[in-house]
């Protein structure tokens, strides 16, 4: 009989690769199916050599010998899903956009909601009570990054209000992800350098954050960052990641360094591997991407380059044949060669005969016929 571990990650997959109805119809089929684990599970109390404690989940941090709480963890996987992906359901709970009136209008953009914000954090851990009824957590947190992906800030901060004792950092990651949506969005001078008061916290900043005048978007989120950490709420590599992938987006290198930079000094985050590809895959010219790279290459050893640092990145051959792939023009060669010479010398990585392939395969097509007696070449000396 499949373990309730099994039926776990097939309902995972099915709602990660968006097959709603799927994931509904499999769901259903175990929910008329289930008193046979019921049975199961009473073998397992009375026969010892039969248990095996892994098969059942925990519930809220309890063993769930009790089927009931396998087929409630199972839900809350599909409800979640179905409140990301469904305006209805999030309806359903209360956690539907809020409505803005002609007596009472809301400004959607994030500097308007700054102090507020700033506000919201101070008092995280007053002690304040969720209003009934409850909400799954997973549903509340899923609904909340619904609303972030389409830049529905006011509708967040509502709902946070309301349920303070479920803002864990995945909320908080999607109020960061819902600025990040209306700066990419709308790239304006206001949303990239808004004007916001932090009067009453400059004794929980960083000196890096206070002698930054030129205030930004990113200059608010690590704002937000540092207050968040003095109350115990910490971003995590998702949080920051959002951050880096909108710098990259914007084509901000300063801003990819100063938070690099964040993440060294002040918090237990590192910039990795994963980073670098969201920088990297941007529309931007391939010998820039090159630069970029051998920037975190150089930074290795503790040289620095344009970090003023060691570098955090672990580098793969994986790595090396994503750059590969990145080659597209004719004019990519020159910055290719130099690149693959830079990750043989300083990380004694080599290229693949997948990776010489792909290349030769690409000299080709571009009529780069001498081009692809080079890595013909190269390729046979390492053989």
């Amino acid at each position: 009989m499949p373990t309730l571990a099994t039926h776990r990650v097939i309902i995972k997959t099915l709602v990660r690769e968006l097959k709603t109805d799927q994931a509904v119809q499999y769901f259903e089929l175990l929910r008329k199916v289930w008193p046979v684990y019921g049975r199961w599970a009473m073998v397992k109390r009375h026969v010892a050599q039969f248990v095996d404690p892994s098969d059942w989940p925990t519930d809220h941090g309890r063993k769930a010998d009790d089927p009931i709480n396998g087929l409630r963890s199972l839900e809350r996987i599909l409800y979640g899903h179905l409140a990301e992906h469904r305006s209805d359901v999030r309806e359903l709970y209360g956690l539907g956009p809020v409505v803005s009136t002609d007596d009472n209008p809301i400004s959607v953009c994030y500097p308007s909601h700054c102090r507020s914000i700033l506000e919201m954090i101070s008092s995280i851990g007053n002690g304040k009570k969720s209003k009934s009824p409850h909400v799954e957590k997973l549903v509340y947190a899923k609904s909340l990054h619904a609303h972030a992906l389409i830049g529905d800030l006011p509708t967040i901060l509502h709902h946070m209000q309301s349920y303070p004792q479920l803002n864990d950092i995945g909320v908080w990651t999607s109020v960061v992800r819902c600025i990040c949506v209306q700066v990419l969005d709308q790239p304006s001078d206001d949303l990239l350098h808004p004007s916001f008061d932090i009067t009453g916290y400059e004794h929980l900043l960083p000196p890096v954050l206070l002698a930054n005048s030129n205030t930004s978007w990113l200059t608010f989120a690590l704002t937000m960052c540092s207050l968040l950490s003095n109350k115990g709420v910490h971003f995590t590599q998702v949080t920051f990641g959002t951050l880096v992938q909108t710098a990259a987006k914007l084509g901000d290198l300063q801003s990819i360094l100063l938070i690099v930079e964040f993440m060294q000094r002040f918090t237990n985050v590192r910039f990795n591997v994963e980073m670098l590809r969201m920088v990297v895959v941007q529309e931007f010219s391939f010998e820039r991407k090159c630069f970029i790279i051998k920037e975190f290459l150089d930074a290795l050893d503790g040289s620095g380059g344009l970090l003023g640092g060691r570098s955090t990145v672990n580098v793969d051959s994986k790595l090396l044949t994503f750059v590969v792939k990145l080659v597209a023009r004719p004019e990519d060669f020159v910055s290719l060669r130099d690149i693959v010479d830079v990750f043989a010398t300083q990380c004694g990585l080599l290229l693949k005969d997948i990776d010489y392939r792909f290349i030769i395969l690409k000299c080709r097509e571009l009529d780069m016929h001498e081009e692809a007696e080079y890595w013909t070449h190269k390729l046979t000396s390492q053989l």
